[in-house]
């Protein structure tokens, strides 16, 4: 996948997610039961290397790379991700193709929360939903009609409470295709200071939340449940999210070997968080019970 951001080395991302075979997504969408049955209650992953990492040259002094958001349309992948320099300025970056236009701007939520951030939007066929985190371990859901998004969001509520670094930040809401399952991820700061994420699920999305892998000991993903068959780059398997099985609202997965694209950094990194050295890399499940 060629960069078009400057300052971007993609490093083989497209071979890496494209590396899951094609019928595993066009398959017809198993029953409720199975389909629910094929999340299991730990996870095992194996990481590749530096997929995406910063790419200095003389107009440009990106740092970091993290926060991805990818997509899968018209043949190609479609990659957004947040850049910091060393001024410690943050700036949006994307590799793929080159944007056509942008909408006027619209007002996409007239309260919120204080302190927010990180949103995630998913769909089903009449509501849209918006979950947010605020750092202080809160998970805040608010919605709008179909109808009315990108608009109208309201109603927000609280859906889940823990410790501040049990439910730190970088949410995300998927549907389990073929069910009226959905899987929660959270990410949060362990012990020893290092991000890992806790995973949660729910039928429906204004359903409640139930644990599934969402403990130190027993994670969704983790470096203690992760191997790094080129070697392990980092410590820390921060704010990411799963390639998807389509690219509409309903944010659907197949529960079927899950691949998590997310940020790591060299366990020996420092300093201001904005100079951190985060890189991108994905991970692939290894004990699918499909």
């Amino acid at each position: 996948m060629p960069a078009l951001v400057h300052g971007l080395r993609p490093l083989g991302l497209a071979m890496s997610l494209l590396a899951v075979p094609t019928r595993s997504y066009s398959a017809p969408p198993p029953k409720e039961s199975a389909a629910a049955a094929q999340l299991p209650s730990s996870f095992r992953w194996s990481s590749s290397g530096q997929l995406i990492s910063p790419k200095p040259d003389a107009s440009h002094s990106v740092v970091s790379v993290k926060d991805p958001t990818v997509v899968q349309a018209n043949g190609k992948w479609h990659l957004f991700m947040t850049t910091a320099n060393t001024a410690g300025s943050w700036s949006l970056a994307y590799t793929s193709f080159t944007p056509q236009s942008w909408s006027a701007p619209r007002t996409f939520q007239n309260a919120a929360p204080s302190g927010t951030l990180d949103y995630w939007t998913i769909c089903d066929s009449a509501m849209c939903y918006l979950f947010s985190a605020d750092d202080n371990g809160h998970v805040y859901r608010s919605e709008t009609t179909a109808g009315e998004f990108p608009g109208g969001f309201r109603n927000t509520r609280l859906v889940l409470q823990d410790s501040k670094f049990a439910l730190f930040e970088g949410g995300a809401v998927y549907r389990v295709q073929g069910t009226n399952t959905y899987l929660l991820l959270w990410e949060a700061i362990g012990g020893d200071g290092r991000r890992y994420h806790r995973s949660f699920t729910a039928q429906g999305l204004t359903g409640q939340w139930q644990p599934l892998a969402a403990t130190e000991a027993n994670p969704f993903a983790r470096a203690t449940n992760v191997t790094f068959p080129s070697g392990a780059w980092t410590r820390d398997i921060s704010h990411g999210e799963l390639v998807r099985a389509g690219n509409d609202q309903t944010m659907t997965i197949n529960p079927c070997r899950l691949q998590f694209l997310y940020q790591g950094l060299n366990p020996s990194a420092g300093g201001d968080y904005s100079q951190l050295p985060y890189r991108l890399g994905l991970l692939t499940q290894t004990n699918s019970s499909c």
